[in-house]
């Protein structure tokens, strides 16, 4: 008996989703607390940078005869571009200068040289998504339980974000267009089937849309899409492949609501949230069970990536495929009613599995 791996698309599931801290810091949270998207969950203590200043070379000088040149001692507090040592003797304009690289204060001298600490900013983290802290892990980071709808995509790029959910187009295989986005998809995750143009890209991050959702990207856009402030997720692949049709109205009855992306997850994929009310009672889990007939799916393999349908037979014996090898696997009446062998490995169940 096969077992497909995990959905890719939940309508409503509760999930344990953990917010890590970049490094050593302050949770500002307790568990049970309801967090949204733009809280603040925890505070990473300032990071010093060192700088180290070869004052003697600099001048022009032995290391003893630039220690008494120095204007600035251990224990000094800079400015940058402050004089920290001046040569002496000679005409003033022709006089050699140090001045410091950044603001901070003289830790040490040695040898000709100065070492200057520079003091980094604290960096605030967010909860990024609406939800429930379940646990805290002190000084690290949290873990947060998330209820709503759920699609993890097949790519993505850029940092992770929130915003309010756009649809920008009627259908899955209609393109984002330059003309469609306009100063309204400012600080919004904006959704269409596709894209081949950069300018769109480019456009998008101008006007500061908080994100974008697509079925797919040109592959020549990549680069460019790795280079953006915003993510990018792409549901299907690189292509001209429209977006599959459960997740496009999964996005488009979210249309108007909080969305957030994580795209922090490397070869397991991009995740897109669209969380619900805490409020509500979870729903129960779900069961893992073996494909049957009647049950929804999504072929996730050429050549109809992205396509969905239903099972109406389950194969006992294998069947060759044009490339003469033999597969197990069903046979699936697409949307359109074509009916076509897809292999195990090709397909997985879309929301609820089939009924025994």
């Amino acid at each position: 008996m096969f077992y497909p791996a995990e959905c890719r698309i939940y309508r409503r599931v509760t999930i344990r989703k953990e917010r890590l801290l970049p490094r050593q810091g302050q949770v500002l949270v307790k568990p049970g607390e309801l967090v949204s998207a733009e809280d603040l969950i925890g505070r990473c203590h300032p990071q010093p940078r060192w700088h180290l200043v070869d004052v003697a070379r600099q001048l022009g000088l032995s290391p003893e005869d630039a220690e008494k040149a120095l204007q600035k001692h251990p224990g000094d507090i800079v400015e940058k571009g402050e004089f920290l040592a001046v040569s002496k003797g000679g005409l003033a304009l022709f006089r050699r200068v140090c001045k410091a690289p950044a603001t901070g204060m003289v830790a040490a001298y040695q040898a000709g040289r100065l070492l200057i600490e520079e003091q980094g900013e604290s960096q605030d983290v967010r909860a990024l998504v609406r939800g429930r802290v379940v646990h805290v892990r002190p000084g690290m980071g949290v873990v947060m339980e998330v209820r709503g709808a759920y699609l993890r995509g097949a790519w993505g790029a850029g940092p992770s974000s929130y915003g309010v959910l756009k649809v920008l187009v009627d259908t899955p295989a209609t393109p984002l267009l330059i003309k469609d986005i306009d100063i309204g998809a400012h600080g919004a995750v904006i959704v269409a089937g596709w894209c081949a143009d950069g300018d769109v890209l480019r456009q998008a991050e101008q006007v500061q849309a908080r994100g974008i959702i697509l079925g797919s990207l040109d592959i020549n856009l990549r680069p460019l899409a790795e280079k953006l402030a915003i993510p990018v997720v792409i549901t299907e692949g690189f292509g001209g492949i429209p977006m599959n049709p459960e997740a496009f109205d999964l996005l488009r009855n979210h249309h108007g609501r909080d969305v957030t992306i994580f795209t922090d997850r490397g070869e397991l994929g991009p995740e897109v949230f669209l969380p619900d009310s805490l409020d509500e009672p979870p729903p129960p889990p779900e069961k893992p069970a073996p494909l049957k007939v009647g049950q929804k799916v999504r072929i996730i393999g050429y050549p109809r990536l992205g396509a969905v349908g239903h099972i109406v037979e389950v194969l006992s014996t294998p069947r060759r495929v044009e490339a003469g090898v033999l597969y197990e696997g069903v046979m699936v009446e697409l949307d359109h009613h074509e009916t076509v062998f897809v292999p195990w490995m090709n397909v997985e169940p879309i929301g609820p599995r089939a009924s025994s």
